[in-house]
């Protein structure tokens, strides 16, 4: 029984008291030179890279080109460019942001405002309707008012490359069903009109009067289940459905959430996506009201990443410039980036969860050791120059836990350091299960967790 499985995937389901896997703060990536194919790594800490406001960051954005690329920030109601204040934008609804590349359209789910490099305006839309969301194709900005004065389902676009001018005949309706629209996406080059039951894609066309079409046989027939439920990611949508479902879009819709989740989902009273990319990891991110759960759709696994002093990620938003993440915080003015081991120079918690399953009888557990990045630190004083790894067991499922026991990371240099633990005590039905942590501010990697097996090579 020398290699046991350990969570690649975070799996809690309150529903028949089903054992919790956590994965806090590391995800999985296949690695070829793992034994097991599969690595946990740790991800880097939380740094300040600016303020901005008073809070909370409601949205961010940035386009190369675009006003000198310059970051534009909604704080506590505020818009910001490059720091400085251009005026306020009403609304307490998800953000949706749209460019031309010479104009930047956002709304808060009320107003929907224009800033045109000079001034912030208010855009006048056809009967004062409230405009929940905005996106920009074909050079011209398309809105999905909340109450559409023409009817349910409809959406309007604006005049060639002047989001303020709105011409109230300047509208179409989903065709499929008349279930209202929520959101809108434009992702490679279709325009897709997310409702409460339907997802249309459109394409654009050479007739000027009508410069959208319906793109047949595309239609998912799971529609959005709230505005903010749905981003753009590995090229392609991702969306929480009505059904309280985490899905991707395609031929039909792709069911990427599991039942845990969805439970999370379904038992929130708000719900929203945002994404960002973090070294390969493409990383949804649902928010619920205690809890934020991230998807990495490039490995299909599940996450939580969680901040320092809180129970939940502090992230409300992102947006990537080149290789960098910049993240808003839900709180404070704050916008943090990734880079060394530490939150805001608070610990980081790295943990996951590993299971041994006894069918029968009793098991006598004499060691349990883990393959890691030992005497790998930086680090030559202070915290995290002699890093420890920390477990704990619990035989009844994960219900009650023995205290936490640590064991040596190594010194830099120590390349030969086992983290290991023995005399772990007996475990019967339904067998043993160990948390395993780091909070030292040291990179962490765990490719595999042994109990009962010999520590290969010569003594040590």
């Amino acid at each position: 029984m020398p290699k046991i499985e350990f969570g690649t995937s975070a799996y809690r389901r309150d529903q028949g008291d089903m054992p919790e896997l956590r994965v806090v703060n590391m995800m999985a990536e296949q690695t070829p030179t793992a034994q097991g194919g599969v690595t946990l790594m740790s991800r880097k800490g939380l740094v300040e890279a600016a303020e901005t406001g008073s809070g909370p960051i409601q949205g961010e954005f940035q386009e190369p080109g675009t006003f000198d690329g310059d970051i534009f920030v909604i704080s506590g109601g505020t818009l910001y460019r490059a720091g400085a204040e251009l005026g306020s934008v009403g609304g307490d609804g998800p953000v949706s942001w749209a460019s031309s590349g010479i104009e930047i359209v956002v709304t808060q789910g009320r107003t929907a405002y224009s800033y045109d490099g000079t001034d912030l305006e208010a855009i006048i839309f056809p009967d004062g309707s409230d405009v929940l969301a905005v996106d920009y194709l074909s050079q011209r900005f398309v809105y999905v008012p909340e109450n559409p004065p023409v009817g349910q389902g409809a959406f309007f676009w604006s005049d060639l490359n002047d989001g303020r001018t709105i011409d109230g005949l300047n509208y179409a309706t989903a065709e499929s069903a008349p279930d209202g629209l929520l959101d809108c996406k434009v992702i490679r080059g279709n325009l897709y009109l997310i409702g409460k039951r339907t997802i249309e894609p459109w394409r654009t066309t050479a007739n000027a009067d009508l410069p959208f079409t319906l793109i047949q046989q595309t239609i998912a027939s799971k529609g959005a289940i709230a505005t903010g439920c749905s981003v753009e990611a590995d090229n392609t949508l991702f969306w929480i459905g009505h059904d309280g479902i985490l899905y991707r879009f395609g031929e039909v819709p792709e069911r990427v959430s599991d039942n845990g989740l969805e439970e999370r989902i379904i038992g929130s009273i708000g719900r929203r996506l945002f994404k960002y990319d973090y070294e390969g990891h493409v990383l949804v991110n649902v928010v619920t009201d205690d809890d934020v759960f991230t998807y990495d759709a490039a490995t299909r696994q599940l996450h939580n990443p969680r901040s320092y002093g809180l129970d939940r990620f502090r992230a409300s938003c992102a947006i990537n410039i080149g290789t960098s993440a910049y993240l808003g915080d839900e709180t404070t003015g704050q916008i943090w980036t990734f880079d060394g081991f530490a939150d805001d120079d608070g610990p980081q918690e790295r943990l996951f969860t590993a299971f041994f399953g006894i069918n029968a009888g009793n098991v006598v557990i004499d060691n349990l050791w883990i393959e890691a990045n030992v005497g790998r630190t930086d680090l030559l004083v202070g915290q995290g120059s002699d890093p420890v790894v920390e477990m704990r067991s619990s035989s009844d499922a994960g219900a009650t836990w023995s205290d936490w026991e640590a064991a040596d990371l190594g010194e830099q240099g120590e390349y030969r350091t086992i983290a290991e633990w023995r005399c772990l005590g007996t475990f019967d039905v339904p067998g043993a299960m160990f948390e395993i942590r780091v909070t030292d501010p040291v990179g962490f990697r765990c490719s595999g967790v042994h109990v009962n097996d010999p520590i290969p090579g010569r003594s040590r």
